[in-house]
Order: structure tokens, then C-alpha cells, then sequence
């Protein structure tokens, strides 16, 4: 059975329980305390060197990074491919939204969630600043468009989705940003969804 090294509050952690759920993929979860260090334990380094949060063990098949892991179950278990497209365009497109993911809404709506909690320092206003730049180009994005990519939700919607409902920790809504959320609704609404922990109550 799969196995989902997990942590509950971040957001790539997050991203693979929720892809498992979409796919109806049974699995079982090893909870990883990265406040107690636990990443840095020895059992945990031979998972993963990174010492990062997600990784799955699929029967031995390790993979780990949150957009490896999506791309990972999707084309292995969504027959259809219509998670992750099989022609070259679509494969691109959902690409283009993967990498968007990992540089600027990592660095900028994760950024900004991390300093309104507490767990990085850094100027709160002046990070609300550029993620409201991303956000902008995310809702331009979305603006006449149901997903990212294509007609249906692929993995760039999952890969997206987290950090842009969580940026409501760092003082952002979805306020201004229309397309953004009536996206967030149609996620939220599919089946199999997982719930996401600690959702901010400002994100409307």
C-alpha cells in the first residue's frame, strides 16, 4: 500500500493528501514532527536525504518533492490521464503551473503565510506586497477559465491551490481576486477532496 510521509501544516505536504484523495488512493500516513526535528533523524534520512516533507513509498518506489509526487500519481494511477495530460502541449502547459508553484508562490505566498505566523521573520508588508502580485497574475490567469490547464482539473490546479487559500496567514484574502476564488470553490467541490487544516477564516 502507499505510504505518505506527511506533516499536517504544510502546504507541499498537502498537496499529495490531497491528490491521494482525488484519486481515491488508499494509503497510510507516517506523520513526520518537523518541530521536533524529526526530518534530521536517521529513519527519516534514509526516506529522504532532503529531510523535506512530502515523500511517498509506493512498494518500495520512493518519491519525493511535491510536484515529483503529483506527477508520480497521476500518471501511474489516473488511467484517463486527465490529471496529467499525455499530449505534449497539455504535458507543457501543466508543467509551466508546476514550476510557477515552486519559485513564485513558494517564495512569495508561502513566504508571506510563514511570516504572519511566525515561523520566518521577515517584512510582512512588503511580502504582502508581491504575493498580491502573484495572486494578481494567478486571478488574470483564471479570469474566463474554469482550471489552469485544459477543460478539467489537472495537477496544476492541485499544485496551486494550497498556498493561495493559505495566504490568508499572512493578512490576504481572496478579496479583489474573483477568478481565485470561485477556482478555490470548484476544488473544494470535487470528489474526494481533503479538507484543509488550519484554513484561515479571512479567506472568503
Amino acid at each position: 500500500m502507499l505510504k505518505l510521509y506527511d506533516t499536517q501544516r504544510s502546504g507541499n505536504a498537502y498537496k499529495a493528501r490531497l491528490m491521494l484523495g482525488l484519486l481515491q488512493l488508499p494509503h497510510d500516513v507516517q506523520p513526520v514532527d518537523l518541530a521536533n526535528k524529526q526530518q534530521l533523524e536517521a529513519w527519516y534520512l534514509a526516506v529522504n536525504p532532503l529531510h523535506q516533507v512530502p515523500v511517498i513509498d509506493d512498494d518500495g518506489v520512493i518519491i519525493r518533492d511535491s510536484a515529483a509526487v503529483l506527477v508520480y500519481l497521476a500518471a501511474k494511477y489516473d488511467a484517463s490521464r486527465t490529471w496529467y495530460p499525455a499530449d505534449a502541449k497539455g504535458m507543457a502547459e501543466v508543467q509551466q503551473w508546476l514550476a510557477y508553484a515552486n519559485n513564485e508562490i513558494l517564495n512569495n505566498l508561502a513566504l508571506v503565510r510563514s511570516i504572519g505566523l511566525g515561523i520566518r521573520q521577515g517584512n510582512l508588508a512588503e511580502a504582502q506586497v508581491k504575493a498580491r502580485e502573484v495572486m494578481a497574475h494567478l486571478d488574470r490567469s483564471l479570469t474566463g477559465r474554469l482550471w489552469l490547464v485544459g477543460s478539467s482539473p489537472t495537477i496544476a490546479d492541485v499544485a496551486c491551490y494550497p498556498y493561495c487559500t493559505l495566504v490568508g496567514q499572512g493578512g490576504i484574502t481572496h478579496d479583489g481576486y474573483a477568478a481565485i476564488a470561485d477556482w478555490s470553490r470548484r476544488i473544494e467541490g470535487l470528489k474526494g477532496y481533503a479538507a484543509l487544516p488550519w484554513r484561515p477564516a479571512a479567506v472568503t
